[in-house]
């Protein structure tokens, strides 16, 4: 027969066992999905990548007009669109991430081609390129300015919030370029 204090031995060694196991699985597992969670997050990013690019290919005809939902990755509050052929055409007054970005682009040292900025609901920013757009405040009576007195247009950069994690975008061909506006 068998003693209590050798019972209780191999109780403790089955306990850690099992601690053992069940934490290396709980780890393993949390690695796997949050890997998994960012795959998902850059294949949604990618997904609103192609979608822009092709939305834009379409629509690149004079007169040629499409509006567009866009589905983003959560966590985005804000897309915002420089023109490169004219970097300083609008302030970005309220992103200094991208006013930054873009004034490098404008020192003319180093062209830094990115025109698509995706501003995070943490105030991080995530950037890309997509070739000819040409962005547009709404109003013809709201035109960016140079003067540095001005505090702020009430629509000085053609961004567009995102809600339920999509925009409404409308896409207007000009021949050569495409201009992206709100709708």
């Amino acid at each position: 027969m068998r003693s209590k204090a050798q019972l209780s031995v191999s109780q403790i060694f089955t306990y850690v066992i099992a601690l053992f196991i069940v934490s290396f699985v709980l780890i393993f597992g949390y690695r796997s999905i949050a890997g998994l969670k960012e795959t998902g997050e850059k294949a949604d990013f990618a997904q609103f990548k192609s979608k822009l690019e092709s939305s834009i290919k379409l629509s690149k005809g004079y007169g040629d007009v499409s509006n567009e939902v866009l589905a983003l990755p959560p966590g985005y509050e804000k897309v915002c669109f420089a023109d490169l052929d004219n970097p300083t055409a609008y302030r970005f007054s309220a992103h200094g991430l991208i006013s930054n970005s873009l004034d490098y682009v404008s020192g003319g040292t180093n062209k830094v081609e990115k025109n698509v900025f995706l501003i995070q609901d943490g105030g991080g920013m995530d950037s890309l390129f997509v070739e000819n757009i040409k962005p547009r405040i709404e109003s013809e009576s709201e035109t960016p300015t140079d003067d540095p007195k001005t505090e702020e247009l009430p629509n000085d950069n053609p961004c567009i919030e995102v809600k339920n994690s999509n925009i409404r975008i409308r896409f207007e061909g000009q021949g050569d370029k495409t201009a992206i506006l709100t709708y």
